[in-house]
């Protein structure tokens, strides 16, 4: 029978450091300066509040670590967003008088030229799009198995699209950055200079190029990162709009998420667990292992809803809201109960030993392949939160490590300078932190995602300001 809530030795850790986040929510609430607390309030959102709803389903003696690791990971952020929310962008070490106007032009059309070049190189590589099978696709005249089926062949479709295209991985780096970093510049700095129809049509033209794979994320990750952007440019317009959007998506959050994981279970203790998808899930030899006992999040993969709205609303709980604590409690658990051992610190540039697959795959047929192999390819990979990839290679000394890094990172947010460039990658920057740390290693934050572009670039600018201005007394925001 499946339960809500963990004990509380478990869940009481995570709950003390998510009042430590509200706290900081709640001051930049007040101070309408809601996104200096972005990745605060998202790890509240997505990994402390869902861990404490499925910590009812996990194995105690890894739930217990990774709930620590969720804790160090939330006062990390918490630090970081209170040094910025007590700083000013004029606070800067070096007042910026601005860029050069030759500089900043050159600057648009550069990014213009990649925002063209890069979508269409990526569609002539890709040669088909699953965007066409999904459209060409009748779902509401498909019973569960047609459906389920072309499902997956779409899923075939996106992962040939995207991970599994046979091209050079810095091609595929920027074609992320394309949607992380360069499509959000160029708009805001468009927005910033009053060209509305071009950065209308530009973000048009980023909003189609993100759907072409099907895949949620991209363009979840285009309207965020372009509305942090904007407002770092026009605070006083999209800040107010931040504050109402993101403080009803927080409540939502909390509230729908609750009565969501409480009508999962009650579904599943009710119906679910005589259903036949389930009795023919507890037949498979994966699902008697006591570290992948059946989950809240399993519970609302299997129900079958007919009603569009409802099944739309599950599904959306479950990606968003359920997965990442549980993609993570995967992760704590096969890198200390399952591998035998840790990752080889030459996997953090990307280096693999022969034979073995990227540790999110070896994960992700664990955890998923193996127990529903009707729902899963074998290349499916489970890609860890941060605390998580960094548990795996260096246990929980690993976690405090990224902790550290994860502060510093939001520290170089404010070294960034006062013109609208430099406003402008603090906004990306701080959106960075807030929206991947759920889902991506510290060394994909900096590269693949494309942080390590925003760093440089915010060091540049520090430089720059330090050149044409020299040393100037700090500003209080207060």
């Amino acid at each position: 029978m499946l339960v809500l809530f963990g004990p509380m030795t478990i869940v009481a850790p995570v709950i003390l450091t998510l009042l430590i986040s509200c706290v900081v929510i709640l001051r930049a609430f007040l101070r309408n300066r809601l996104l200096e607390a972005f990745p605060s309030a998202a790890w509240a959102l997505f990994m402390q509040w869902p861990f404490i709803l499925i910590s009812g389903t996990l194995s105690p003696s890894i739930a217990g670590v990774q709930a620590l690791g969720i804790c160090f990971v939330a006062l990390a952020l918490a630090i970081g967003d209170e040094v910025g929310l007590r700083s000013s962008p004029l606070q800067a070490a070096w007042a910026q008088k601005g860029i050069p106007f030759w500089v900043e032009r050159l600057l648009i059309f550069g990014l213009g030229a990649l925002l063209v070049f890069l979508p269409l190189y990526h569609i002539a590589q890709a040669g088909s799009l699953p965007i066409f099978e999904w459209l060409s696709s009748d779902f509401s005249n498909m019973q569960s198995a047609e459906r389920r089926e072309a499902l997956i062949e779409i899923s075939q479709q996106r992962e040939t699209f995207g991970k599994l295209l046979e091209i050079p991985a810095i091609y595929k780096y920027a074609f992320n950055w394309t949607l992380s970093v360069f499509g959000p510049a160029l708009i805001a700095l468009l927005v910033f200079h009053k060209r509305w129809l071009v950065a209308i049509g530009l973000f048009s033209w980023l909003v189609a190029y993100a759907v072409l794979s099907t895949a949620k994320l991209p363009l979840l990750m285009l309207i965020i990162f372009t509305a942090c952007a904007c407002a770092a440019v026009m605070p006083n317009l999209l800040q107010r709009i931040l504050r109402i959007a993101f403080s009803g998506a927080c409540l939502a959050g909390l509230v729908l998420g609750g009565l969501g994981a409480s009508e999962v279970v009650r579904t599943h203790n009710t119906v679910g667990s005589y259903s036949a998808q389930f009795l023919a899930y507890q037949a498979r030899p994966a699902a008697q292992d006591p570290l992948r006992e059946f989950s809240l999040t399993d519970a609302a993969r299997l129900i079958e809803e007919e009603n569009v709205v409802r099944r739309k609303a599950l599904y959306l709980l479950y990606r968003t809201m359920l997965t990442p604590p549980e993609v993570s409690y995967y992760w704590y658990a096969y890198f200390s109960k399952v591998s035998g051992e840790r990752r080889a610190l030459s996997e953090l540039v990307g280096q693999q030993s022969e034979g073995l697959a990227h540790a999110s795959n070896r994960v992700g047929r664990w955890a998923y392949f193996e127990r529903f192999p009707d729902k899963y390819l074998t290349s499916v990979s489970a890609y860890a939160s941060i605390d998580a990839d960094a548990y795996a290679f260096g246990g929980l000394w690993g976690v405090v490590i990224v902790a550290l890094a994860l502060i510093l990172l939001r520290l170089l947010t404010s070294a960034t300078g006062t013109s609208e460039i430099g406003q402008i990658v603090r906004g990306i920057m701080i959106a960075h932190l807030g929206m991947f740390p759920v889902s991506a290693s510290l060394q994909a934050i900096l590269v693949p995602q494309g942080c390590g572009i925003l760093m440089f670039i915010a060091a540049v600018l520090a430089v720059v300001s330090r050149h044409r201005s020299g040393p100037t007394e700090m500003v209080s925001a207060r």
